[in-house]
């Protein structure tokens, strides 16, 4: 199984990080918050300076144009480098606040929060309800990304999905942001990777589903 599908599972099952029943566990807790917060922090500043980085050789090269065209182009290839290396620690940065928003307990940091507020947004509910409903006739296009036989077994939890999403029902954003990782992470999910065990697919589905029942207070 993939490791962020593990995630989710061992997310789903235990409903949130248990934060009772022994100090060692709220040190635990404290100490993966402390640690997510450094990564974003070091990703952030990684991309700054990058960036800086980029546009002041970019400013070197035009000044020295003029001057000595071999210096200049060198410096323009660096400065390519260097904004190449700023778009690669912004994505990376971008995928651990995705990741991180798949837990519950990571909503204390404001760079999840953000995103997991982003994404419960009605127009991205709706741009999910959309793709869940058109994923079966997508799937059947000649050179589909997504694997149609296995669209096709799940069309009823796709379905049920959507229902829900486009419903007026408050959604705790992990679980949105799961939905959305199923249906944009190709590597990691089963509706478009043909390595991965249909096992898993179904399993992921069916652990979104749980978890939005779980936390649905309108049943109450």
């Amino acid at each position: 199984m993939s490791p962020s599908w593990r995630r989710i599972g061992e997310i789903a099952d235990r409903g949130v990080v248990p934060v009772s029943g022994g100090g060692g566990t709220l040190r635990e807790v404290d100490r993966r918050l402390e640690h997510a917060a450094a990564e974003l922090r070091h990703g952030r500043l990684r991309t700054i300076e990058c960036t800086v980085l980029a546009v002041a050789t970019l400013v070197a090269a035009l000044v020295a144009a003029p001057i000595d065209a071999r210096i200049a182009l060198s410096l323009g290839a660096a400065a390519v480098v260097e904004a190449l290396l700023a778009l690669r620690a912004a994505h990376t940065r971008r995928e651990t606040i995705a990741t991180l928003a798949l837990d519950p307990a990571n909503y204390v940091l404001p760079e999840v929060r953000t995103y997991g507020e982003r994404c419960t947004h009605p127009k991205e509910r709706e741009r999910l309800v959309r793709l869940l409903r058109e994923l079966p006739h997508l799937s059947q296009r000649p050179g589909s990304i997504y694997l149609a036989d296995r669209v096709h077994k799940v069309r009823a939890e796709l379905e049920w999905l959507a229902h829900v999403l486009a419903s007026p029902i408050a959604i705790e954003p992990a679980s949105v942001v799961a939905c959305r990782r199923l249906l944009s992470h190709g590597s990691e999910s089963g509706l478009y990777n043909p390595r991965l065990a249909e096992d898993e697919m179904h399993l992921a589905l069916r652990r979104i589903r749980l978890r939005i029942v779980a936390n649905d207070t309108t049943r109450a």
